[in-house]
C-alpha cells in the first residue's frame, strides 16, 4: 500500500502538475508545482508531500529533481534543532519498485549529504526538520568550498531575505550533463544499481509571490572558495532549458515571461 503522503505519478503531466499531490497541490496552487515539459515516463518519479516542503524524487538518479518550499518568516525561529535529527533513508520509498538512496551509498564516497531544503529553514517544527534529513532531500555535494561554503552562504542569504519579505517560494534541485558546467569526477556513488547520481551543479530559485520577482542561481558542484554568490546569477528561463522543467506552471504566461527572462538584482527587489 502506498503511504498517504506519497503519490506515485500516474497521470501527472506538465498541464496537470499543479493539480496533483494531495495537500502539496493545494499549498503550492498559486505558483504550481514544477512540471516536466513535454513527455516523460511518470513511473520514474515519486512525488513526496512533506510537512513543509514537496519533492519530486527521481527513481533513476535517487535524488529529487526539485524540492519546493513555501517559506514564511515564522518558520525560521523555534526550538527545533539538528541535534535531534538524523540522516535516514526515506521511509516512504521502501517499496521494492522504488529505488532509494541509502546511508551506505554516501559512506566513504567523499561527498557530503547536501540538503536541498535546508534544515535551518525548519526551526519552528521538529517534525519538519527531521523530514529534511531524509536522503530523498539530499544530493552528493562537494563539502569544503561548496556545501560547507558558498552554498551554505546562499542558503543563509535566502533566510535573510525571508526575514525582510515575510514569505518566499524557494525551489532547489540538481543539474546534469550541461555544457555550462564541468563534468563531475564521479558520475555516481554507492554499490547498488542504479547508484546515486552525482550532479554537475545545483540551481536555486527564490520567488517573492507578493512582488512577483525572482532570483535564480546556478552553481557548479565544485570548490568555489574565492567566488561570490552574485557571479552565479542566471535566469529562470536558462534553468528551465537545462532541467526540462517548467517552474511556475500555474502563473499566467505574461507573468512567467517577466519572471523567467530577467536576471534579478541581488537582494534588491
Amino acid at each position: 500500500m502506498i503511504p498517504a503522503l506519497v503519490l506515485v505519478l500516474g497521470s501527472w503531466t506538465a498541464e496537470a502538475g499543479a493539480e496533483t499531490g494531495g495537500d502539496c497541490g493545494g499549498r503550492f496552487a498559486k505558483p504550481g508545482l514544477p512540471a516536466h515539459r513535454g513527455q516523460f515516463d511518470a513511473e520514474d518519479f515519486t512525488l513526496l508531500c512533506r510537512t513543509k516542503y514537496a519533492a519530486l524524487h527521481n527513481n533513476k538518479t535517487k535524488i529529487s529533481d526539485w524540492v519546493i518550499e513555501d517559506l514564511p518568516r515564522s518558520q525560521l525561529s523555534g526550538t527545533a534543532t539538528r541535534d535531534k535529527s538524523r540522516f535516514k533513508e526515506d521511509p516512504d520509498l521502501k517499496r521494492e519498485d522504488i529505488p532509494r538512496a541509502t546511508l551506505k551509498d554516501y559512506r566513504g564516497s567523499g561527498f557530503d549529504r547536501g540538503h536541498q531544503a535546508p534544515a535551518a529553514d525548519f526551526k519552528r517544527s521538529q517534525t519538519a526538520m527531521d523530514e529534511s534529513f531524509y536522503l530523498s532531500n539530499m544530493a552528493p555535494q562537494i563539502g569544503p568550498g561548496f556545501n560547507r561554503g558558498i552554498w551554505a552562504r546562499l542558503e543563509e542569504r535566502v533566510r535573510d531575505l525571508v526575514r525582510s519579505r515575510k514569505r518566499l517560494i524557494v525551489i532547489t534541485g540538481p543539474v546534469y550533463e550541461s555544457d555550462a558546467l564541468p563534468p563531475p569526477k564521479k558520475k555516481e556513488i554507492g554499490d547498488s544499481e542504479p547508484g546515486v547520481r552525482v550532479p554537475e551543479g545545483f540551481y536555486k530559485i527564490v520567488y517573492d509571490p507578493k512582488r512577483r520577482r525572482a532570483l535564480a542561481f546556478l552553481m557548479p558542484n565544485r570548490k568555489l572558495r574565492k567566488r561570490k554568490i552574485g557571479e552565479f546569477r542566471t535566469t529562470v528561463r536558462e534553468l528551465e532549458e537545462l532541467t526540462g522543467l517548467n517552474f511556475f506552471p500555474a502563473l499566467s504566461r505574461r507573468t512567467q515571461n517577466i519572471l523567467e527572462e530577467n536576471v534579478g538584482e541581488m537582494w534588491r527587489w
